[in-house]
């Protein structure tokens, strides 16, 4: 009960501000939202340097963060300042300045310590910084409401719908995943089922998604307008109609469940509950963003084979 509450606290207030930030007029490239990202990015990096220094591999923790935040940051800068900011050259020097210093031995310590602390901040710059640095990407299409809007929709319906049906008919048929033992078939199978139903329902606004053309009521064109489409919208580029909407939905969702049971693994692997104590009730950053971000490249490379 305290777990639902907890779920049902954070989806009241998270969903009503991402919208919010989301709708800010004028905000070409969802600075609020992005910022937001960023941010996560140097949260989530200290809690998983963390959960490695449980290992013993001795990070640096707030090192760590600003590796964490770098991808999303020039991910960012580059939406920005398109032309004048290359992430990957951002990156390259963060590599250099801050990545291969890490590798040499700290006085005292062997030359296997410097290459444990190498790997766990290369670590952290890939996962979460690389992988967030793709939600800010989804920023720079164009349109880019609708994508955003379905990623999200996509990402939190397979989340809550796995944890309902999981709750109410899972409890004979647990043990899906040995690193995850709570998790079901019944919520597998519910997850994955509302995220179609999700993309479905998207489809209904957003008929180009599956290779229609949109002729709906002024209510529902107001709502395109809102997300800055005009009279053309988008076209499906690939023909693949209704089948790659669902396919999209599907492989989604998946990867969603695969950033849960990385983060899971990575818990249990350091013997804690939660990854940090930032949100009450529901632990750290990572806890909530896990299933986001690790779907979050799938997502946006699927967007760009089907619709640029």
């Amino acid at each position: 009960m305290k777990n639902l509450t907890a779920r049902l606290l954070l989806g009241i207030t998270a969903i009503p501000l991402l919208l919010l930030i989301l709708f800010i007029p004028g905000d070409q490239y969802h600075l609020g939202l992005n910022i937001l990202v960023v941010a996560a990015g140097f949260l989530g990096s200290r809690e998983i340097a963390r959960l490695l220094n449980c290992r013993g591999l001795g990070l640096n923790v707030n090192l760590c963060g600003f590796l964490g935040a770098l991808p999303p940051a020039a991910a960012l800068a580059a939406l920005v300042f398109p032309g004048r900011v290359s992430p990957e050259a951002l990156l390259l020097g963060a590599a250099v300045a801050v990545l291969l210093p890490l590798g040499l031995p700290a006085p005292g310590k062997s030359l296997e310590s410097g290459v444990l602390r190498f790997a766990g901040s290369l670590a952290v710059l890939i996962y979460p910084g690389l992988f967030l640095s793709r939600i800010v990407a989804l920023s720079g299409l164009t349109p880019s409401v609708p994508f955003i809007l379905l990623f999200l929709a996509l990402v939190f319906g397979n989340d809550s719908f796995a944890y309902f049906a999981g709750a109410a008919l899972g409890k004979s048929n647990r043990g899906l995943f040995r690193v995850s033992p709570n998790k079901s078939w019944a919520g597998l199978i519910g997850g994955l089922a509302a995220a179609a139903a999700f993309a479905l329902a998207f489809s209904l606004l957003f008929p180009e998604l599956s290779g229609g053309v949109f002729t709906g009521p002024e209510g529902a064109a107001f709502l395109r307008r809102l997300c800055g489409l005009g009279e053309g919208g988008f076209r499906l580029r690939t023909g693949g109609g209704p089948g790659a909407l669902i396919f999209l939905a599907l492989i989604t969702a998946l990867a969603a469940v695969g950033g849960d049971l990385l983060e899971s693994a990575l818990k249990r692997g350091a013997g804690i509950k939660d990854s940090g104590r930032l949100l009450p009730g529901r632990g750290g950053v990572m806890d909530s963003l896990d299933s986001l971000l690790f779907s979050a490249p799938f997502y946006y490379y699927l967007i760009r084979f089907f619709y640029f």
